[in-house]
């Protein structure tokens, strides 16, 4: 929720299949599912870890993908759905030949459009930040280990999403994009 640009709400990038602890052997085939990129995945889960804010980039473009073809998000739906379903469905509504390549693409620029319309509104990197009572609380704990986040902890994770959206080190999109 915290780098959803458009404010927290219930579907804001999170998955109900994301649980704490939930075994690392499980995310490669719901990776695959939600149309990542293998070179992606590999930059996920690397050396036993999970690297959550790289992830958080396809749990958006998933998002998009279901909420542009108006389905459910919730599990017990979209685990019926994949990438390829996802395209073909798209392809018939719109006849638009689309690869899951394509699909991706498409919902990659819907969060580089609020990302650029929240830039043009002066909401930049300084609102991707934790707040405080977050880091004081030690309300939210890392993935695997559940050990409290760190505020650098936080700043990595916020560097990586930028990263992974192929986004400047202030968190903005290129111009091309």
């Amino acid at each position: 929720q915290l780098l959803d640009p458009r404010g927290p709400h219930v579907g804001a990038g999170g998955s109900p299949t994301y649980f704490a602890k939930r075994p690392l052997h499980v995310f490669p085939k719901h990776l695959e599912r939600m149309g990542v990129p293998e070179e992606a995945r590999a930059r996920i889960l690397t050396d036993g870890k999970l690297d959550v804010g790289r992830l958080l980039k396809y749990s958006h473009r998933w998002f998009a993908i279901l909420g542009s073809l108006g389905i459910c998000a919730r599990a017990q739906i979209n685990r019926f759905y994949d990438a390829e379903l996802c395209a073909a469905l798209y392809e018939a509504a719109t006849g638009i030949e689309t690869d899951v390549k394509t699909l991706g693409e498409k919902a990659d620029r819907t969060w580089e459009l609020l990302r650029g319309a929240n830039l043009r509104e002066g909401k930049g990197a300084q609102f991707d930040q934790a707040p405080e009572p977050w880091l004081r609380d030690a309300l939210f704990k890392e993935y695997l280990s559940e050990e409290p986040l760190t505020p650098a902890a936080w700043r990595e994770m916020i560097r990586c999403y930028w990263a992974e959206q192929g986004w400047d080190e202030k968190g903005v999109p290129p111009v091309e994009k």
